[in-house]
């Protein structure tokens, strides 16, 4: 095919086009399309093969050009029948009709004994939906005619093909140029809201968490808005979802306060330019040193989150039983129902008896189980140890059965976002914090501004801190204001800084027999420092799988019962895929071990089974399997106690005294 679109001379291998440089009457489209075309006057491969060339070197010669009313010539009605007796007059734009004739082309043989409305582009876009949907209707077709499967693949694949190379030529042949004007000055001009919206500002004793949540709600205007107006980019959007509400925060309504990808600093940027957002030294020296803590954190934390990911990927060999569908586990998961646990759980086998007796699958709808403590079939307790029976993994293993690798792939579905988040911390801009608890009376002494907490100057009064302040200043700090001593607490936050500099100025008093420390409103004040500088909870992912990464490293031993740590695991993955809680609870019960050996795992057709939990390391160390500890890098360890010496003190019936889950030797 020639997709002549762009070149000077026209390559064309057509006589009849050879004449033309460019198309620029539709009037001579129709003509050279040849329409009305016949399809079934076109079965033969070479046939077809000339129409949809030809066709497609029409459109490359009048693409993007206008007839008199404006209407692009790619757009020209063409007009066509499957045969010559059929009655209707069929009618497609040259575009669609040309990537019709791309799905035209699998079936064409055939075209008297189908459908062809099910071939052809029938709706306003081509949408991924309805190109699956041709597909798969094609496919259905060519089995029905008993092509093989090797011929359906090929036919398919050269349709592929042909789409990929019209998608890629024709639409950068038509891509629209978006400047300053038609993406946003224009509406701009236009609209008072989006004009409200640029100019948003916020007081400096606005807390981080609001001003997210407020820009969030402007961000939601702003779309409908900009859609309302046929804005280019936005309409798009419906389509390809190319536009992140981060950087339309960011870029239209305010910068809100900067986040380092640790840590928030207290500086709030209000605009969108130089003259409101970098408008001073500060703001520029904050917003330079944030884009390098990413580089820091990338280097600091991807070697040991892959480290991580490569040890979960050892401990989990194993895939969804093809021949169990119950391994008879007597050991059931006890789960307080809650809304999490509702969403997460769908599809999972659970009874209202410890027992297991008539096992029900929970749905979502199930709102009635809210508070209530059900017995859950469980991958922790299944007793095929690596592989999982379709019981304990509940209804959607029939949906994952198949997939690649087993439960190594999933454990790196899991584990690899880790990664994914460190590596994106660079474009962590947008500030997602909870807000800082304060007592209630918190307003009658201070103000929080710019994430300081500074004391009003409408009144003078001694502020009064316990001398062991620092023992718990992680949690919160408390302030005690006059002789009254009345507490002011402040709490819910990553940091709480109290200056040095201002700790040397307080007066050591006793007051019965414990120790503050003194200093008056005004001293504070004519110091200019804060009385205590607050760093709010930044809220980003990657602290969601950093706990993921202690809880199963150093946290797991700390467990006594699989229920606790499972609803510490399940809240803690909630708002990704809900496959992930189940996995979750495979992986756990792989650091689940016998309270007298840490090599085997207990037996779960035992009724209350004991057990103990490893951490991640533990369990590697302490497994059955010699490819696993193997793999594992306990080097030191094997060489100074024979890896088989304390294998072989399990006493078991057969060949060999261990099993070896990865080659599937199992003695058991």
């Amino acid at each position: 095919m020639n997709y002549n679109t762009n070149t000077d001379v026209n390559e064309t291998i057509f006589e009849d086009l050879k004449e033309y440089d460019e198309i620029t009457d539709p009037e001579l489209v129709k003509e050279l399309v040849g329409e009305p075309i016949i399809l079934n006057h076109y079965r033969g491969d070479e046939e077809f093969e000339r129409l949809f060339m030809h066709t497609v070197d029409v459109a490359a010669l009048c693409w993007g050009n206008v007839d008199d009313k404006g209407i692009k010539l790619q757009r020209t009605p063409i007009q066509f029948k499957v045969d010559s007796d059929e009655k209707v007059m069929r009618v497609l734009p040259l575009n669609k009709f040309m990537i019709s004739l791309a799905f035209l082309r699998c079936v064409i043989k055939y075209i008297d004994d189908l459908n062809i409305d099910d071939f052809i582009i029938t709706g306003q876009y081509l949408t991924e939906k309805d190109r699956e949907a041709i597909h798969n209707r094609t496919a259905k077709t060519l089995r029905e005619y008993s092509l093989s499967t090797r011929e359906i693949n090929q036919i398919m694949a050269r349709c592929a093909l042909d789409l990929k190379n019209l998608n890629n030529v024709f639409a950068y042949a038509d891509m629209m140029v978006f400047d300053a004007d038609n993406l946003f000055l224009d509406h701009y001009k236009a609209s008072k809201t989006i004009r409200e919206i640029n100019n948003t500002e916020y007081p400096p004793t606005a807390q981080t968490a609001d001003i997210v949540a407020e820009n969030a709600k402007k961000c939601k205007v702003l779309i409908e808005e900009m859609t309302r107006l046929n804005n280019p980019l936005f309409r798009a959007n419906k389509y390809v979802k190319i536009i992140k509400e981060k950087q339309l925060e960011e870029l239209y309504i305010n910068f809100a306060q900067i986040p380092d990808g640790e840590n928030i600093i207290p500086i709030i940027m209000n605009g969108n330019g130089f003259k409101a957002g970098y408008h001073d030294m500060p703001t520029l020296y904050a917003a330079a040193i944030a884009a390098r803590v990413p580089d820091m954190m990338n280097g600091k934390y991807m070697g040991k989150t892959g480290y991580f990911g490569r040890n979960m990927w050892i401990l989990d060999y194993g895939t969804i039983s093809k021949t169990v569908y119950d391994c008879g586990s007597r050991n059931l998961l006890p789960v307080t129902i809650d809304e999490v646990e509702l969403e997460m759980k769908e599809g999972r086998f659970y009874s209202m008896d410890p027992s297991g007796e008539r096992l029900r699958v929970l749905k979502r709808t199930d709102t009635h189980l809210i508070g209530q403590k059900v017995y859950f079939r469980s991958p922790c307790t299944c007793n095929l140890l690596e592989d999982c029976c379709h019981t304990c993994y509940g209804t959607i293993a029939l949906k994952v059965g198949e997939l690649p690798g087993g439960f190594i792939y999933t454990t790196e579905t899991m584990t690899g976002i880790i990664g994914q988040r460190i590596l994106s911390a660079k474009h962590l801009l947008k500030t997602d914090s909870e807000p800082v608890e304060m007592s209630g009376n918190f307003e009658d002494w201070f103000s929080f501004i710019n994430s300081s907490i500074v004391p009003n100057d409408t009144k003078r009064f001694d502020i009064f801190i316990k001398d062991d302040y620092a023992d718990n200043i992680s949690e919160n700090v408390t302030f005690y204001i006059g002789k009254d001593l009345k507490p002011v607490t402040i709490g819910h936050y990553a940091n709480a800084y109290i200056p040095d500099d201002l700790i040397k100025e307080m007066k050591d008093v006793y007051i019965g027999e414990e120790l503050y420390h003194k200093i008056s409103s005004y001293k504070v004040l004519d110091a200019g420092i804060p009385l205590c500088e607050i760093t709010p909870i930044n809220i980003m992912m990657t602290a969601k799988y950093f706990n993921l990464n202690r809880l199963f490293e150093s946290n797991m031993s700390k467990y006594s019962s699989f229920e606790e740590v499972v609803s510490v695991l399940t809240h803690l993955l909630h708002k990704t895929i809900p496959i992930l809680s189940v996995h979750g609870e495979i992986i756990i019960g792989h650091l689940a071990r016998r309270p007298d050996n840490k090599f085997l795992r207990p037996n779960w057709l035992n009724e209350n089974e004991p057990y103990q939990l490893l951490n991640l390391k533990d369990a590697l160390r302490n497994t059955e399997s010699i490819t696993q500890a193997l793999a594992f890098e306990n080097t030191r360890h094997h060489l100074l106690y024979p890896i088989f010496d304390e294998r072989n003190k399990i006493n078991r019936v057969g060949p060999v005294s261990f099993t070896d889950f990865l080659f599937g030797v199992d003695n058991m």
